[in-house]
């Protein structure tokens, strides 16, 4: 995490202006699907935003077709503003998009998704969230599947009752569960 508020910093300070910096990123998150697209959303959600380029991009968000940039409109904003409404968007769009969640489709270098890196700390107070990781653990394999199992390791330790009754709800079998999560 540090790293990533150094480069950050780094690209702040070799810019000069960080409103020219967040103009120039900006104009990438209308580039299609591709990884500059996703790439740009994660840095932005990373930088200072002033209540002006919120606003844009909220005017952006509601005007999206594209589901996939939608919800990464609803990453961003989600992480920057932390408002209800756009966690809860984010949070069911997930069910939906589950491909993002699961490959680092950027250039930003990560051991996960960044937008599952969100979607993991939702998880702790929301069901919906925690479920999306559950369906994601079987989707998953590899180091995706370590950082899920990682990430519901800590919410299986916080939460067990809330935890194991949403497994039941899912029908899922809770030992697979568990063993995959001591695997990790």
């Amino acid at each position: 995490m540090k790293l990533k508020f150094f480069i950050v910093l780094g690209v702040f300070i070799l810019s000069g202006c960080s409103n020219g910096l967040v103009q120039d990123t900006y104009k990438y998150t209308k580039n299609g699907n591709g990884k500059e697209t996703h790439t740009a959303f994660i840095i932005l959600s990373h930088i200072e935003l002033n209540q002006a380029e919120i606003e844009k991009i909220e005017d952006d968000y509601k005007n999206e077709t594209v589901s996939s940039r939608k919800f990464l409109y609803e990453y961003l904003l989600a992480k920057r503003t932390q408002e209800d409404q756009y966690v809860s968007s984010f949070i069911k769009s997930s069910e939906n998009n589950l491909p993002i969640l699961l490959h680092n489709s950027s250039t930003w270098i990560s051991m996960g998704s960044p937008t599952l890196e969100l979607l993991s700390i939702y998880s702790k107070t929301n069901d919906t969230a925690l479920s999306v990781l559950l369906e994601l653990l079987f989707e998953s394999d590899g180091v995706n599947q370590s950082v899920i199992a990682s990430n519901l390791r800590d919410v299986y330790e916080l939460q067990p009752t809330r935890f194991i009754a949403l497994t039941k709800k899912m029908e899922f079998d809770l030992n697979n569960i568990l063993l995959l999560m001591e695997d990790e």
